[in-house]
């Protein structure tokens, strides 16, 4: 979402480059295409600017998990990326044995 939020005017919210993103992108999805499929994804869907909400077709809201579903997903991430990661697969991340 980062360019993709409100504020192509120049009050210096968004930068130039920014703006010339956010610019082509509503360019080209100003028409349907049945070849092209746009997912976006953010946690703070009133930044996005207008004309972006108004190529929405669907939209979808994940509500944040609870207290124990985050619980099992960081135990799933340290479990997966952290403990049984591969010595030759980067430099990885030191973890107190005692996790």
């Amino acid at each position: 979402d980062a360019f993709l939020r409100r504020g192509r005017s120049s009050d210096g919210k968004m930068g130039e480059d920014a703006r010339n993103a956010l610019s082509v992108f509503l360019h080209h999805t100003g028409t349907e295409n049945t070849r092209l499929a746009v997912i976006l994804a953010t946690n703070v869907p009133s930044v996005l600017d207008r004309a972006v909400l108004d190529r929405i077709d669907e939209a979808f809201e994940f509500p944040r998990p609870a207290y124990e579903q985050r619980v099992q997903l960081l135990r799933l991430f340290v479990d997966t990326y952290l403990r049984s990661m591969p010595k030759n697969k980067g430099k990885g991340i030191e973890m107190d044995p005692a996790l």
